[in-house]
């Protein structure tokens, strides 16, 4: 399984990346144009995106870019600090699989692959 994960704090990806590499393979970017453009030439599995990447790019904005050019199916999360119930509802109305809270763990992702 491969995994496309994108956070704009290197600190975070760099957690998020080695933990998700203990079983899987796991690409990691910080800046959404070059995660898109990765994309556009590779195939992946899942895709974990922070919740905000810029004060004008969040996490929903990546995944209709996503969604407009890839044509696998895959399972997307959102991966953040904090949202409330409202923001849940959006985010899995805008096709969010789930959202994972920080600090990200390994169980709870494989949890939420259903493995």
């Amino acid at each position: 399984m491969k995994v496309l994960i994108l956070d704009d704090e290197k600190f975070d990806l760099f957690v998020v990346k080695k933990l998700v590499r203990l079983e899987f393979e796991a690409e990691g970017f910080t800046v959404p144009q070059e995660a898109l453009d990765w994309a556009r030439a590779n195939t992946f599995d899942v895709v974990i995106i922070d919740y905000y990447l810029t004060t004008t790019v969040l996490a929903h904005h990546v995944l209709q870019q996503l969604r407009t050019f890839v044509t696998h199916p895959f399972k997307a999360f959102v991966l953040t600090n904090y949202v409330d119930n409202q923001q849940v509802t959006e985010l899995k109305a805008a096709g969010f699989d789930a959202v994972i809270h920080k600090p990200f763990t390994l169980e709870y992702f494989k949890v939420q692959l259903g493995l």
